[in-house]
C-alpha cells in the first residue's frame, strides 16, 4: 500500500523504537513520495520499489515499512 501526498500516517512501534518515544501515536502528513534516487537523494537503490516518504512534521524521511 502506498500512502499518497497529503495523507497521514503513523510510525510503527519499531520505528518509534528507532526514532524516539516522542513520535508514538502522532500523525504525520505526507509531503512527498519517492521510488528512486532520481526522486530523492537519500533513497537506497538496494530496495527498489519501496516508497520513501517525507513529512511536513519530520526532519527525516521514512520508508513504507516504518509506517502504518
Amino acid at each position: 500500500m502506498t500512502i499518497k501526498k497529503g495523507q497521514k500516517a503513523q510510525m510503527t512501534d519499531d520505528a518509534v523504537d528507532n526514532y524516539g518515544e516522542k513520535y508514538r501515536g502522532k500523525w504525520f502528513t505526507v509531503q512527498s513520495v519517492a521510488f528512486s534516487k532520481d526522486d530523492h537523494p537519500g533513497y537506497d537503490d538496494c530496495i527498489p520499489g519501496e516508497p520513501l516518504y517525507d513529512f511536513e512534521e519530520l526532519p527525516f524521511s521514512l520508508y513504507g515499512w516504518e509506517l502504518r
